[in-house]
């Protein structure tokens, strides 16, 4: 079985430094850390810590998913869209992370800004392929009170 840390504080600076000195006193140790935001979420990136999970991310897509659930999107297809913006944030937290602002922010602003707009289209253009029937009758799933 392999040796984690699962680092959930409250405080990102003391997950930081607890990160730092497992990192360097025990290197084959998996880390898996709660960010509070995607600064955080880039700094443990770039610190080589790949197991992030971002404090209000996962609430905020279920959400999302359960109001377009109850405005009569089936269930299936609006977690598969819940699924989708999720893959696609954590590849855009991945390219961002190697942008360092401080060396060029111009850059880091306009990526940031240019990630977000594909994040966008992408998620509109999954809406427009969406079938008819993924947003009538939603009353035939399974698990719509889950």
């Amino acid at each position: 079985m392999p040796k984690i840390l699962v680092l959930c504080l409250d405080d990102p600076a003391d997950n930081k430094f607890i990160a730092d000195l497992v990192r360097e006193h025990y290197p084959d140790i998996k880390i898996f850390v709660r960010a509070k935001n995607r600064i955080d979420a880039y700094d443990y990136i770039n610190n080589g810590i790949d197991k992030i999970y971002r404090e209000t991310l996962g609430t905020a897509v279920d959400m999302a998913v359960d109001l377009l659930h109850e405005t009569g999107m089936r269930k299936y297809a609006a977690r598969r869209l819940g699924q989708r913006f999720m893959a696609i944030d954590k590849d855009s937290v991945r390219k961002l992370a190697k942008i360092k602002e401080e060396d060029d922010k111009d850059l880091a602003l306009f990526t940031t800004k240019e990630i977000l707009q594909r994040e966008e289209d992408l998620l509109a253009y999954d809406n427009l392929n969406f079938d008819r029937n993924d947003w009538q009758d939603s009353s035939l799933d399974e698990d719509e009170n889950e």
